[in-house]
């Protein structure tokens, strides 16, 4: 007999030596193991502390021996360890330690094994030892990169290793760095492995310096030593850093420098490989790839030269020249399984075939995942998937096979199959997860002689004891996997050489198998009726007697049924959502998941078309496209229940969102007549601009549309463009038709006009050419405006345009033309029009069809077919056109990259070329073909680039060319296409009972499953037994198939007769539409031919044919609806569309073995929601809008309804629009109608005035026929302007037409609104035209303090001087007994703030909730107290973000940290007032909190200060919503160099919790609080928020002393004139609030005042008193007052108004603005004198000069009221507008535009350019231009103001 000392399989794997006992006789007693008769293996050697111990006999003890209450006794462990001996099974003991062993301690284990076996002598006992293992660590350096933002910065990650497991608070706390770092911590779950990342490390000044980790001191009895060290380059220095081979995913040799290389340097023949062909070198920062050649590899030994020449980015070259030697071996020990499939029909035998290369054996591991887990084990896994297994598996087998019997050769992948029939059989319904692994001792790579060969017995031997620890690995549980490493042997540096042990870690391939013949097909609509179909996989019968479950996510069984003849069942799945199907006969199992994201994908297939949502759908029209802010938006909601889903009185509910995406407004209706709702919403006159959004909700399913509110002014001119053709051709003539007219129907003669175009790139699309692409990827176009044309209309109101456009040489396609027409009345207002049309660059365009599918790849070695085309710009196909392809390798970037511009440079670099050229010619149908294959080491990225070289046109696509997947893939697996199933029906439109006739393609035996689906179920299910070649079926179309259904094909094969190479299951969808003539109505209006204006006129509305129906009324200016060429809304379109496919497919044969079909993932967008601001009321609509809307009206069969009406004073065209439905069928109607009496009027007035302005009034009459004669016109206005000259003018008419009298007016000094009325009377009628308009100011109001204080008994008397013009002032008085703080004016200041981000809205509320407390309010100011902060509360919903935390601006993504605290305190504070906050909302965001708050680590960024005073103030936020992180409270505690401010918040949090101690011992550490914040403050601090944190935390610790000084130190800056930030304000009153609460003595004030003839007496016990006493005051007042009580008091007259307008001086600090007026060529324009008519634009560029960035800037520009800014922006289509870079968020007004910049950082600008028209003759002021910091009042610029004037040109005078 022979001893084996110690398998050295197990000492590399884990440890464990395991002794199996020989006789032997040994000269050397001492060092032989222990030895004894009865035992067969025992733990020795080196274990991991939380390692099992065992002791196994070799024979069983008998059942009568085995007493587990005398373990204790018999078997003893020294030194002692909490934990119990038990018996494992009748021959293994085992010792499980509770808490673990030691570390590095030797145990002795004595045994007494009298009882159990009959043994004699010393083999009664048996003594054996092993020893723990020690805390070391080992480590070293994985990668080096340079950080993305620094240059001069190095990102380094290093990664550690422990011999055993560890926490990663004791590792953390092992490791010292040489240096400050920002190290970020990352630790295995097997708690071995320890990675630090270390961001931004500075490269060295003086020379390189090693930076170092070590081991710190400490008490676990770790060495210090260095653990890494790594070389940081000096910044000046240039060299090779490191040259590595990668072989995953693609074969390169990797150079990493040492600093960024110069990406414009061509670095073919600088750096290359020693005989290499391919010269390609790829640059990426600071690391180059090059490309080795097949044979290169194959030989293994590279040499990389690496030329002195190469240049880094700022102009460094080598030193010396480099040569280096990297190895490339490709083929490595390795192991792989064939085929994908996991589920194996079940017949004789269930065998898995697996590759092997390089290895003498494999273990097969064999994990069951149990029956009654597979629901869990589906939760986050697909059938071939293998998360979290341990906790729904057991290992149940671990065996290792030998492969090297058969004489085979080794070093070639050769095949081999295990067969798991008999593991399976015992329960067949688990899913069987089989793993193959393999260590260094099963490896035969050949690696020199030093190779220690073990024995096949020695390894078996080993199996058996790795297979007890691994299961029992299980029992622990956790998602840690049983496998496990020694890592503190792990070499990073090898893991990539056989020959080394670090090359086996983790060798591991893993395949799942479940044995069933039941195949499952599950289909499931809106309907929530699921259909599953069983088949039996191996000969396609239905399966009958299956019993079907259908589960949700949470396992709970929602449904179940057994099968029928034909296989099927159907669920009813009403009660919710399924996630997993277990279909059961006998022993066997199928499993289905049926979630979204599994259902096959239709993408090949032609399914698109409006999804309808739960068999409901639903239509939102408005009466018009663009309304003006004030407006009422009048909508209309349709909605089409098909499925009778929803009760009779269902609510429907519409929701309107601002631009920001904040909800707005909220309705509910329930009262509908027949499905038809009308809503209306009345926005304020300053609600936000742009785009908005309205939502309709019913039945848990919502529509959505898009409106636009702009500040727009009707048209009174009717503009028609007419072109001959749809498309623009690029340099012909436009030859476009305008001809125009007043609104009333006057002729416009001899008006100018002008059209300007603006094009942006739009997809080339044809007919007929599905998959073509005809826009070339390699150009990019960006937006671009034509110049401007211009002309005058004829005589008869009409002009020829044939101007050319000559732009778009190189736009890769098509192009979309926005032509905006505007035409001048003569008084200078002008009226606009807004027409889309495509514009063709090129007569002729080429079209290229790839064969490669989305995302995947085209494999090397074979020949794929490229369709081209050619076809003229308007589709038609163009034969013998020559077209050039050029194919380009292209090497920088993955082909699914989209980025265009780097394929430009790419294609236009002459380096770069083509790799294939040839011609194509088209055939007679304008198509023709080429063919490319590339050999597999040419595999990479190809563009293929078609040019038409005539007409200049050229198009390309992009491919990717691959080695196929191994082997085992039969044809490309995966792709969509393989499991395809082309079929046609007879034609493609059908009326209800005719039959349809589908022809498939069919194998003869196979079986086909037709079903017709639509938007919402399955409609018809028929099963097929199919003919050889092809089968045809005929099938009913019914009714209920409108307007469109889908015929789906599912085409199962039988498993065993796949020889045609055809998948097992084949699937295919075709569309089809069905209509009938009842789904229309016909609405008929009947009104007069004519309407008058100021009169009543009556309308009658019936259907055609007498259908009953509901509908709408809306009669409309066709001035307003002109603007965006309105069409009345047309419902039968809408619910006619065609629909998408609703019904889900699911089946599992894309797992069967042998079987493929590809899956796509699915994307989804989350949106936010809510109301904004409602601001001040305006205080004029300018413009009244003509709209009248009614309904919903009910006509009952064969009725006529009349509507009568009264036509306002308005003279133009209307247009009546009928929207009728009646829950089936539905239509529309309208006329257009002229409002008109034989003498009309029109003034032209600017949309504001400004104070002492002047403006020319001209006033325009129509005279509708001839012979009208004098008429006169006169003006009026209002006491706040005067008429200058005449007031009154006389016109003749002889004929027909119109003519113009002008008038001037100037306004006095007073802001306000005026009004002006114009009459002209002739012919005994009279014509009024009245309007008003807001005379503004733009000066800012100010404000002034005068205080006074009265001892008790005391008067004070004086007259106080107010500081704006007279009627602008407004006096109020402010009491108290406290210090004074100005309450009113401070809170005025932040209700009436403008802009709403998350902060300044939260600082609305916040001090709203406690100025009650303390003051005594008049009772308006109570009442608005309260609605701010419900507003408040509602508002900051739509600021929450999808992980609960709140945006800075509302629909925002990205989260405001200390925002989202600060709101969250509001919301606890306001929630303990009574207030209600949602419990959803205030959740949310505290699990936010609570989550950020744990997982927080200091960053060393300069954003540090500001994170960790977050991180403080949110810690006190959470003790205040009574859950404190304690954990976190003592981490952020224990920190270093606390700044003083977070110091506060976190005491104020202990003091919270009851740890005052803690809290006082925090702040008697602080110093003084720092002043001044810097740009990288994220917390909008400022000095008074800090001292006002201060005041809340000495209430919170009882320190009324020191509250008391602070107190008085804040109210003095309160009642000063300072400006304070909205926060500053906020927290200040809150402070306040608090310190009051706790310490305020009941005031008793008691005082009479006497002011402007206004007097009283107050008596009250709160602290404070304010009232305003006058209002629109004159220039002074007098004041008396008298202190009647006890106590002092202290009183502030606080005084406010407007100055009159004067010379602003400009001002900058901190920004600079720079501003200039250009015309349409980009030269300057001078503003004070513009001509009526002139183009132009302001353009105005903000610029940060300063070294610091700066947050929340405000860009204001308001322009003289003599201009009109150009918006077009609701011209657009786009979702979002275009904004300039840099903004982020732009409302544009009437008379002024606001620009929101987030962030400008140091040395940047912003430019946003404004385009304005000269329209409004006079003399006006233009106003500075201001941009401000939100947050700091010190950071802001203006410009001066001047006066400017517009005159008249010389062509009216």
């Amino acid at each position: 007999m022979c001893m084996i000392r110690s398998i050295g399989l197990f000492c590399v794997l884990c440890l464990l030596s395991l002794l199996t006992s020989c006789h032997t006789t040994s000269p050397a007693d001492q060092d032989l193991p222990p030895y004894n008769p009865n035992v067969e293996a025992f733990t020795t050697g080196k274990i991991s502390r939380y390692s099992p111990v065992y002791l196994i006999f070799n024979q069983e003890i008998p059942a009568d021996r085995l007493k587990a209450d005398r373990l204790g006794k018999l078997v003893r462990l020294k030194p002692d360890v909490p934990g119990r001996w038990a018996f494992e099974n009748n021959r293994t003991l085992v010792f499980k330690p509770e808490k673990g062993f030691e570390r590095n301690t030797s145990y002795q284990v004595n045994a007494d094994l009298s009882e159990w076996f009959e043994a004699e002598g010393k083999d009664k006992r048996f003594a054996f030892g092993f020893t723990t293992l020690p805390l070391a660590l080992r480590g070293n350096l994985e990668s080096m990169d340079i950080n993305k933002k620094n240059e001069n910065g190095y990102d380094l990650t290093a990664v550690l290793f422990t011999p055993d497991k560890e926490s990663p608070g004791t590792v953390e706390s092992l490791v010292d760095f040489s240096e400050k770092v920002d190290a970020t911590w990352q630790h295995s779950p097997d708690g071995k492995k320890h990675e630090v990342a270390l961001t931004n490390v500075p490269a060295g000044m003086e020379g390189e310096r090693t930076l170092r980790l070590s081991v710190s001191s400490n008490k676990l009895g770790v060495e210090k030593a260095d653990v890494v060290t790594v070389n940081i380059p000096d910044q000046n220095d240039f060299s090779v850093y490191d040259v590595v081979y990668v072989s995953e995913p693609e074969c390169y040799v990797e150079v990493a420098f040492t600093k960024l290389l110069d990406s414009a340097q061509d670095m073919r023949g600088l750096a290359f490989i020693a005989g290499n062909t391919s010269e390609t070198v790829n640059v990426d920062g600071n690391k180059l790839r090059l490309y080795p050649d097949a044979d290169l590899r194959e030989k293994g030994a590279m040499n990389i030269h690496l030329n002195q020449g190469i240049r880094s980015k700022s102009g460094l070259n080598l030193k010396e020249a480099v040569v280096r030697q990297v190895v490339a071996n490709e083929q490595k020990p390795n192991v792989r399984f064939i085929g994908k499939g996991v589920i194996i029909p079940q017949s004789t035998q269930l065998s898995v075939p697996f590759q092997a290369i390089y290895l003498r054996g494999v273990t097969v591991s064999v994990i069951k995942i149990l029956e009654q887990n597979i629901g869990q084990f589906l939760q986050s896994n697909n059938l071939d998937e293998s998360g979290e297994l341990m906790r729904v598996g057991r290992l149940i087998a671990r065996k290792t096979i030998f492969l090297d019997e058969e004489g085979l050769d080794l070093s070639r992948w050769n095949t081999f199959a295990v067969d798991l029939k008999r593991l399976i059989e015992p329960e067949p319904g688990a899913i069987y997860r089989l793993e193959l692994s393999f260590d260094r001792p099963l490896s035969v790579y050949p690696c020199g002689n030093d190779t220690v060969v073990l024995s096949k017995e020695q390894i078996l031997a080993s199996d058996e004891i790795r297979f007890k620890e691994e299961s029992a690995r299980f029992d622990e549980g956790g998602y840690y996997y049983y496998r496990q490493y020694d890592w503190s042997d792990y070499n990073w540096e090898k893991r990539s050489d056989p020959c080394s042990d670090s090359y086996y870690f983790n060798k591991v391939e893993g395949k799942n198998v479940l044995a069933t013949n039941l195949g499952l097909v599950a289909m499931l609509g809106q309907d929530n009726d699921m259909t599953v179909l069983v088949h039996n996989i191996q000969n396609t019968e239905p399966e009958r007697g299956v019993t079907v479950t259908a589960y949700n996510y949470q396992h709970q069984a929602l449904a179940s049924g057994t099968t029928n003849d034909k296989g099927q069942v159907r669920l009813d799945l009403s009660s919710g959502r399924p996630f997993y199907l277990i279909a059961s006969q006998g022993t066997q199992r199928s499993y289905l998941r049926v979630d979204n994201g599994s259902a096959l994908s239709l993408s090949s297939f032609d399914v698109s078309g409006e999804v309808v949502q739960k068999g409901i759908k639903g239509f939102i029209y408005g009466e018009r496209g663009v309304w003006r802010p004030g407006d009422t938006l009048h909508l209309g909601f349709m909605l089409n229940d098909r499925a009778k889903q929803l009760p009779a009185e269902h609510p429907v509910v519409m929701e309107l969102y601002n631009p920001l995406g904040q909800m707005y407004a909220r309705k509910t209706q329930t009262r509908g007549e027949l499905g038809l709702y009308v809503f209306d919403f009345v926005t304020e006159a300053d609600a936000p601009t742009g785009a908005w959004n309205v939502k309709a909700q019913v039945g848990g399913v919502s529509f959505s549309k898009r409106l636009r509110i702009e500040s727009i002014k009707p048209n009174r001119l009717k503009i028609a463009l007419s072109m001959p053709e749809k498309t623009l051709l690029r340099g012909e003539p436009m030859d476009a038709r305008l001809h125009v007219e007043w609104l009333q129907g006057a002729i416009a003669r001899n008006l100018k006009y002008d059209i300007q175009g603006t094009f942006i790139a739009t997809p080339t699309t044809f007919e007929g050419y599905k998959g073509f692409y005809f826009d070339d990827p390699s150009r990019v176009f960006n937006t671009e405006e034509s110049k401007l044309i211009s002309g005058v209309t004829n005589e008869r109101g009409d002009a020829t345009v044939q101007a050319r456009f000559e732009l778009g040489s190189t736009a890769p396609g098509m192009l979309l033309a926005n032509l905006v027409t505007r035409v001048y009345e003569e008084s200078g207002d002008f009226s606009i029009d807004a027409d889309r049309m495509l514009y063709s660059p090129y007569r002729r365009y080429a079209g290229i069809k790839s064969p490669q599918k989305d995302k995947e790849q085209l494999n090397t070695g074979t020949n794929y077919t490229y369709e081209v085309a050619s076809v003229d710009y308007l589709g038609k196909p163009q034969a013998n056109t020559e077209l050039d392809v050029k194919v380009y390798k292209v090497y920088w970037h993955w082909w699914w990259d989209s980025n265009s511009s780097g394929l430009a440079n790419y294609v236009s670099d002459s380096y770069n070329k083509p790799v294939k050229t040839f011609a194509v010619r088209t055939d007679g149908d304008g198509r023709g073909t080429f063919q490319l294959s590339f050999p597999d080491k040419e595999w990479g990225t190809y563009f293929i680039s078609v040019k038409d070289k005539e007409s200049k046109h050229s198009t390309g696509v992009m491919s990717y060319f691959d080695w196929p997947y191994n082997e085992g893939r039969r044809n490309t697996d995966g792709s969509e296409s393989a499991t395809m199933l082309s079929f046609k029906t007879d034609k493609d439109s059908y009326t209800p009972g005719e039959k349809m006739v589908v022809t498939f393609p069919s194998t003869k035996g196979s079986r086909a499953i037709i079903s017709i689906e639509n938007g919402v179920r399955v409609l018809s299910l028929t099963e097929h037994t199919c003919e050889d070649k092809q089968t045809t079926v005929r099938l009913d179309v019914t009714k209920d198939m409108q307007p469109n259904a889908y015929v789906y094909i599912t085409l199962l094969q039988p498993h065993g007769i796949t020889k045609n190479d055809l998948p097992i299951r084949l699937y295919g969808v075709v569309p089809f539409t069905v209509t009938s003539p009842e789904s229309h109505l016909t609405p008929v209006i009947q009104s007069p031919a004519e309407l008058k204006p100021d009169a009543s006129y009556t309308i009658s509305v019936s259907e055609k044919n007498g259908k009953e129906m509901a509908y709408t009324l809306a009669i409309v200016d066709e001035g307003l609806l002109d603007l965006t060429r309105f069409r009345t809304p047309e419902p039968w379109k809408a619910f006619n569309a065609r629909e998408a496919l609703g019904v889900n497919t699911w089946d599992l044969y894309n797992y069967v073995v042998g079987a493929y079909g590809g899956r796509i993932e699915q994307l989804f967008s989350i949106g936010g929601d809510d109301a904004l601001n409602k601001g001040p009321k305006a205080i004029v609509n300018r413009f009244k809008p003509v709209v009248r809307f009614d309904g919903p009206f009910l006509l009952k069969k064969g009725k006529t309804a009349r509507h009568t009406y009264q036509m306002p004073n308005y003279n133009g065209r209307v247009k009546i629009m009928v929207v009728a439905g009646n829950g089936e069928a539905y239509g529309h109607a309208d006329k257009s109608v002229m409002v008109r009496k034989p003498v009309m009027l029109l003034g032209t007035l600017p949309r504001v005035i400004g104070v002492g302005e002047e403006m020319v009034v001209p006033a325009t009459v129509f005279a509708t026929e001839d012979g009208v004669g004098a008429v006169n016109v006169s003006i009026a206005c209002s006491s706040n302007m005067e008429v200058v000259g005449e007031a009154t003018r006389s016109l003749s008419f002889e004929r027909k037409g119109d003519q113009q009298a002008s008038f001037r007016i100037r306004v006095k000094k007073n802001p306000g609104i005026g009004k002006v009325t114009i009459t002209a009377t002739g012919k005994g009628d009279k014509s009024v035209y009245e309007t008003e308009l807001e005379i503004r100011t733009v000066r800012r109001p100010q404000v002034k303090v005068t205080a006074a204080t009265l001892e008790a008994g005391k008067s004070w008397k004086e007259t106080v001087a107010m500081p704006g013009a007279t009627g602008t002032n407004q006096l109020t008085l402010e009491v108290s007994d406290i210090a004074p703080v100005n309450v009113s004016s401070r809170l005025s200041y932040l209700l009436g703030y403008p802009h709403g981000c998350l902060e300044q809205i939260t600082s609305k509320g916040f001090p709203q909730l406690y100025i009650s407390s303390f003051t005594d309010l008049p009772l308006q100011q109570a009442k608005s107290t309260e609605e701010a902060v419900k507003e408040v509360i509602r508002r900051l919903r739509s600021y929450q973000t999808v992980d609960g935390a709140f945006a800075y601006w509302p629909g925002g993504t990205s989260s405001n940290g200390w925002g989202t605290v600060y709101a969250t305190h509001f919301l606890l504070e306001a929630s303990k007032k009574g207030y209600l906050v949602p419990e959803a909302m205030k959740q949310s965001v505290l699990n936010n909190l609570r989550r950020v708050a744990r997982n927080w680590k200091p960053v060393t960024s300069y954003y540090k200060d500001s994170e960790e005073a977050t991180q403080a103030y949110r810690l006190y936020v959470l003790a205040l919503a009574g859950s404190p992180e304690m954990g976190a409270m003592n981490r952020l505690k224990e920190m270093k160099d606390l700044t003083s401010m977070s110091r506060w918040s976190l005491a104020s949090a202990y003091a919270l919790v009851g740890r005052e101690d803690v809290a006082q011992d925090l702040i008697s550490k602080t110093t003084a609080l720092p002043s001044g914040y810097s740009e990288y403050d994220e917390t909008f601090g400022s000095d008074v928020r800090d001292q006002s944190i201060q005041l809340m935390t000495l209430c919170l610790l009882d320190k009324g002393k020191e509250a008391a000084t602070l107190v008085e130190e804040l109210s003095k800056q309160l009642s000063s004139d300072d400006w304070l930030s909205t926060q500053s304000t906020a927290f200040a009153l809150v402070a306040l609030s608090d310190y009051l609460a706790k310490y305020r003595v009941d005031g008793a004030m008691d005082f009479t005042y006497a002011c402007g003839g206004k007097d009283g007496q107050v008596k009250t016990d709160k602290n404070i008193w304010s009232e305003t006493l006058l209002d629109k005051a004159g220039t002074s007042a007098s004041v008396e007052l008298k202190n009647t009580g006890k106590s002092t008091l202290f009183a502030r007259i606080i005084t406010e108004g407007i100055p009159e307008q004067g010379e602003e001086k400009a001002y900058a600090n901190g920004v600079s603005l720079a501003v200039s007026y250009v015309d349409l060529n980009g030269s300057p324009v001078n503003v004070a004198q513009l001509e009526q008519g002139t183009n132009f634009s302001a353009v105005v560029t903000v610029k940060n000069p300063s070294a610091r960035g700066y947050n929340n800037l405000v860009l204001s520009e308001i322009f003289p009221a003599g201009w009109e800014i150009l918006n077009t922006r609701f011209l657009n289509e786009s979702v979002t507008d275009s904004l300039s870079a840099g903004v982020n968020y732009q409302d544009i007004r009437d008379d002024r535009v606001y620009s929101y910049i987030d962030r400008l950082p140091a040395g940047s600008q912003v430019t946003v350019k404004i385009n304005l028209c000269a329209v409004y003759p006079g003399r006006f002021y233009l106003p500075p231009v201001y941009c401000e910091a939100m947050y700091d009042y010190l950071i802001r610029a203006n410009t001066a103001g001047q006066e400017v004037t517009v005159f008249l040109s010389l062509i009216h005078i």
